[in-house]
């Protein structure tokens, strides 16, 4: 537990000192599709596309640390139907778990200050 305290404390060091960081995870998967030349940056795009209206506002809220608690009770939804929206956007973005779909989320907030991909592609 605590090497991940210490891995997330040295990420966000290094975004706030205008660094790029990536998991070694994503390292690997982001080398891997540029060998063979795949594009990650337009994999990532797609598959936010695919996303709905409400599956990327919970994707959003989730990269501004909320819970699922906190997300059901900001939208007016139960905890059971976020956990719901939860396992689309694990399977969507092809996250193997819940806390790679956090970083995920988490990533896309710092990158994008959370603001939705542009509507007229949808």
């Amino acid at each position: 537990k605590r090497e991940a305290t210490r891995a997330l404390v040295g990420a966000v060091r290094r975004v706030l000192a205008g660094e790029i960081h990536v998991s070694e995870r994503m390292a690997s998967v982001l080398l891997g599709k540029l060998a063979r030349g795949g594009d990650a940056a337009d994999d990532a795009a797609a598959a936010m596309r695919t996303l709905s209206d409400r599956e990327f506002e919970v994707f959003r809220l989730m990269g501004m640390g909320m819970g699922p608690k906190d997300i059901a009770g900001k939208l007016g939804l139960s905890v059971k139907t976020i956990e719901t929206y939860q396992d689309h956007l694990k399977r969507k973005l092809k996250a193997s778990n819940g806390r790679e779909l956090l970083r995920l989320a988490m990533e896309h907030a710092l990158e994008e200050g959370g603001e939705r991909r542009d509507k007229s592609t949808r």
